[in-house]
């Protein structure tokens, strides 16, 4: 949460820039902070784009993320 009261989210590479990421919207997601947090620092494992939708394993729990 802002100072303000507002709330925000934040973008987060995939695979990330230094690693030959891209800046195209499907190498992108946006997130809460917590959640963003939780991208750099958890054990994540990204599946491939498909069908507008992507795998994503958190410290061994798998979601989608979807487009």
């Amino acid at each position: 949460m802002q100072k303000n009261g507002g709330n925000y989210a934040e973008g987060h590479h995939l695979v990330p820039l230094s690693q030959g990421g891209s800046q195209d919207a499907s190498n992108v997601v946006i997130l809460c902070p917590n959640h963003h947090r939780m991208f750099h620092y958890a054990v994540v494992s990204i599946g491939k784009l498909a069908h507008g939708k992507c795998s994503v394993i958190i410290n061994g729990v798998e979601t989608d993320i979807i487009y």
